[in-house]
């Protein structure tokens, strides 16, 4: 276990335990003269080492919930603690900063840059960060080889399959260390044997990083191998 993962324990023995705590969160849009409910008191909490998979129909709020929990927008109700803070009252200021140091995100669409190789996308949030480039590349390096792509460090987006293209989004997100992780259909664009074994790496590499995972999907095969499932409505 790394230095960092150590000092994660340390300072969570101190406190509840739970890497997220969110109590009734509700979330109302406006759509013309009306107002459409997206999300109505939920709440749920993770560990260290703990998965919740939120599942539900196509505009359940799923979607606006990870967004919520990520600081991506704002709830109209609830708390929201993430490693023992309250998060969703920060400024826009201090949120960036939480979700760039404590929340890795993972989505249905890569979102890789083009322009860059598979190595240099993954460096990319520690580049961000001011980490030495050398270092940051010789990171992304060790976690790529970790999950099999070894062989397609110096690969475009374009050179890479779906799968490929995913494992390379899932080292990104994982590269900081984040204690919480965030997918959003991570398995969405993938055919079902690709979804399984890109699903189980993500479950695999999260409970290495001893990290919370909270992933949004359709699919209820894969939902169950969560250690926890909520349904929105």
């Amino acid at each position: 276990m790394n230095e960092n993962l150590s000092e994660r324990k340390d300072v969570l023995r101190h406190s509840s335990g739970k890497i997220i705590e969110a109590s009734n969160i509700s979330k109302k849009f406006k759509v013309g003269r009306d107002q459409v409910i997206a999300l109505k008191k939920t709440n749920l909490s993770l560990k260290l080492g703990e998965s919740l998979a939120v599942v539900g129909p196509s505009g359940s709020g799923k979607s606006t919930l990870l967004h919520i929990l990520g600081g991506l927008e704002m709830s109209d109700s609830g708390e929201i603690h993430i490693d023992g803070e309250l998060v969703n009252d920060e400024s826009d200021y201090l949120r960036t900063i939480t979700r760039n140091e404590k929340i890795g995100f993972v989505y249905q669409f890569h979102h890789l840059l083009p322009e860059f190789s598979a190595v240099e996308n993954v460096a990319m949030p520690l580049i961000i960060r001011r980490v030495k480039y050398s270092q940051a590349l010789k990171s992304a390096k060790l976690i790529l080889s970790q999950i099999g792509l070894k062989n397609r460090l110096n690969h475009y987006p374009p050179m890479l399959s779906g799968g490929e293209r995913q494992r390379v989004a899932i080292a990104r997100a994982l590269i900081t260390n984040p204690c919480l992780v965030l997918a959003d259909e991570p398995t969405g664009n993938l055919d079902s044997a690709n979804a399984t074994d890109i699903f189980n790496l993500l479950l695999e590499r999260v409970k290495l990083l001893d990290a919370a995972l909270i992933v949004v999907t359709h699919d209820s095969k894969l939902a169950r191998e969560c250690d926890q499932v909520i349904s929105l409505a």
